[in-house]
């Protein structure tokens, strides 16, 4: 139930409307239109906690390194946006004349099988003329409510019973805080492929086809047990400092009528919680920034607003209980006391989560209204740095990388864009130090950055990509600062603790993070596709807890499996891709290795003893082995130039093709689609006397499709 009132306009106007809670924003301007009587003759948009939601054809060309942009209204759901009571929104119709209305979300709950939805339930006032701005004149009564009710029943209303069936509520904590990150979870995956069929070989490089896998999930979960994961959250230096403010209110301290303590005892606050201590090493170079206190300091305290740090703090702990507001004063809250009896485990977690998730929507208020040393930039690195972290937990973090693969993800990778740079990482350090009080994130033991090269291929791509742009600017004016500061800034791990806090963020916004062990009960037929999507050690435990589920009959399902493995088809190709997981299993069993059985198969034999070569149960494979795996991975690349060569370069063919015999070997591959796909492999080659040898060793062509394989 959503109460919608028009701003600045005296009488009162306003409306109380009933819509499904998967109604997009789109959707819901024509409810708002209907209700109004708005012409919807007007631009309009939403705005979500400083995310701007317009029609597809408003939204701007581009993605800012810093800064929201307006997102797509069609794309976004109002559960996602606004799932609790007492939620808020902005909905401004005309953007001339801006008619602002405020949407608050009063109730939540079930839908009513015989009432019809979208409706409208209840009113004050008519809206203005549209353009003149006059008033009219008249009552919002039932005849008017029954009127907006038949437009809306006109324009698709349904009964209750008839809408779909919704999803598992969202997490009531985290569910919403960002609406941008729960923008970029429409379309992921959730470890299910969708992949298609394709039957006919012919279609390998079809432009028109889209890639059949879909995205890659996100990285499985293995959550500590709930006892760790409580250790961990009482020693973060969020919960120890909101336990400690919570105390040192002891028999009361004095607010002001905004709700916070007064200047005098604010600092008295920050002082006795040392909030002027960094968490993370301090940067040498860094001459400002962090969340700490000593950055309210440096200008007058004119409101507990004006520390960072403290307001963030007393948000969080007023939401979470820990503190009590009763009239003029604050008090210890109950949940403090609840937390002090360590009684209940779930209670306990749950009071640090309304905790995070209150410094979280504290912090990022706080940039809204240029308050904090994050300011515009951290309006989205914040909510950014959640998916980034997730993402990299498996490897140390650097805020210079952060800060680079925002100019390149950008697209803003020109010289003269580093210039930004200075700020960029600046304030990354600080969102990673938010980060760090919260728990989530960790002072590496790893602090030197030319080390993190080979941390994870990540990290070392950008350090390849800062190198060669750092080489473009060492002649520019300001080419030495961009290069400092490209090397400044923390490196963090993200922590257990964290990287289950992150997941329940993200799930909250929609993301689907599946727990380790979620494809245990996946058919055989699906197994391997499902593991496609995953890294590999995710995949070996999943693998692995697929067999345990099936006890003493796991040799049927098993077969099945690999039996799934065998053909021509890109679904086939995508299975045998997922093998060295199902492999890597199989061949540490106590049964001893089972895999002879497939062996001679011609679409297994090469996966198979390359598997078990990387298990380190097996000789070298093969060059022709090798060479078939090579050409059997091509089969998954699209006819984009680019991502064809850097398939080519992960498989190292070109150097496969390049040692003796390689092309003689090649022509005797026993693979449907050895000669187109190597065909194509010759046109990419940078070397003519390699290529002409593959193409002559070859011969001639024994694909139909040969010529379109070939480079465009």
């Amino acid at each position: 139930m959503l109460k919608v009132t028009l701003q600045h306009v005296k009488p009162a106007v306003w409306r109380r409307v009933e819509v499904p809670s998967t109604i997009t924003l789109g959707d819901l301007h024509v409810v708002l239109d209907a209700a109004f009587g708005w012409g919807d003759d007007h631009l309009h948009q939403f705005d979500v906690r400083g995310t701007t939601f317009v029609p597809e054809s408003l939204q701007r060309d581009g993605f800012p390194i810093w800064g929201n942009p307006p997102l797509d209204e069609d794309d976004a759901v109002l559960a996602d946006l606004l799932p609790r009571v007492g939620d808020l929104a902005e909905y401004v119709y005309d953007l001339g004349d801006e008619w602002l209305h405020r949407i608050t979300v009063e109730g939540v709950g079930d839908a009513l099988p015989e009432e019809v939805y979208p409706r409208c339930t209840g009113g004050a006032g008519l809206a203005p003329e549209e353009d003149t701005g006059r008033k009219r004149a008249g009552s919002f009564g039932p005849d008017a409510v029954a009127q907006v009710n038949a437009a809306l029943v006109g324009l698709g209303a349904v009964t209750g019973g008839e809408l779909p069936v919704g999803e598992p509520d969202p997490d009531q904590v985290f569910a919403g805080l960002f609406p941008e990150l729960a923008a970029q979870a429409i379309g992921c995956t959730c470890g299910e492929c969708t992949a298609s069929d394709l039957d006919d070989p012919d279609d390998l490089d079809d432009p028109d086809d889209e890639d059949p896998l879909g995205g890659p999930s996100l990285p499985v979960l293995d959550a500590p047990p709930d006892g760790e994961l409580l250790a961990a959250a009482s020693a973060s230096p969020l919960v120890q400092r909101a336990l400690a403010l919570a105390r040192w209110l002891g028999p009361g301290r004095a607010l002001t009528p905004a709700g916070v303590l007064r200047p005098a005892l604010a600092l008295e606050a920050s002082s006795a919680l040392d909030l002027d201590r960094r968490v993370l090493p301090v940067d040498p170079a860094d001459t400002g920034g962090g969340s700490g206190a000593r950055a309210g300091r440096a200008r007058a305290v004119r409101s507990a607003k004006d520390l960072p740090a403290l307001d963030a703090l007393w948000h969080a702990a007023v939401g979470a209980g820990l503190v009590e507001i009763r009239g003029q004063k604050a008090f210890p809250g109950p949940e403090l006391a609840r937390w002090d009896a360590s009684g209940d485990l779930d209670a306990q977690l749950e009071t640090w989560s309304a905790l995070l998730a209150g410094y979280l929507t504290a912090r990022a208020a706080a940039v809204r209204h240029g308050r904090g040393m994050i300011d515009a930039f951290g309006e989205q690195l914040l909510p950014t740095s959640v998916l980034m972290l997730y993402t990299s937990a498996d490897a140390p973090v650097w805020a210079g990388l952060l800060g680079l693969g925002g100019l390149l993800v950008s697209g803003d990778d020109e010289p003269e864009a580093l210039l930004d740079l200075p700020e960029v990482v600046t304030a990354w350090t600080a969102v990673l130090e938010d980060w760090a009080v919260a728990g989530v994130v960790s002072a590496s033991p790893e602090q030197d950055v030319d080390a993190l090269g080979g941390a994870s291929e990540g990290a070392a791509e950008l350090s390849q990509q800062l190198g060669a742009l750092l080489a473009d600017v060492a002649e520019e004016p300001d080419g030495l600062l961009v290069a400092r500061a490209a090397r400044r800034g923390p490196v963090v791990d993200v922590t257990p603790f964290g990287r289950y806090a992150l997941a329940r963020i993200l799930r909250g916004h929609g993301f689907a993070v599946p727990d380790v062990g979620f494809l245990a009960d996946a058919a055989p037929d699906d197994l391997l596709l499902a593991l496609t999507d995953l890294e590999p050690a995710d995949a070996v435990e999943e693998v692995r807890r697929w067999l345990q589920a099936r006890g003493d009959g796991w040799r049927r399902p098993l077969a099945e499996v690999m039996g799934t493995a065998r053909g021509a088809g890109f679904e086939a190709a995508a299975r045998r891709s997922a093998l060295p997981a199902v492999i890597a299993v199989v061949a540490d069993l106590p049964e001893g290795d089972v895999l002879d059985e497939w062996q001679q198969d011609r679409w297994l034999t090469a996966p198979i003893a390359i598997g078990r070569h990387a298990a380190g149960r097996g000789p070298e494979p093969s060059p022709a082995q090798r060479l078939w795996r090579a050409v059997d991975t091509l089969c998954l690349g699209t006819d984009d130039r680019e991502e064809f060569a850097e398939l080519m370069e992960a498989t190292d063919v070109a150097a496969m093709l390049a040692e003796p015999g390689g092309p003689a070997t090649a022509a005797r591959l026993d693979h449907p689609l050895a000669a187109a796909v190597l065909r194509r492999v010759a046109g990419e080659l940078d070397d003519p006397r390699l290529a002409a040898e593959v193409r002559r060793a070859l011969g001639p062509s024994r694909s139909k499709r040969s010529s379109r394989l070939k480079r465009r």
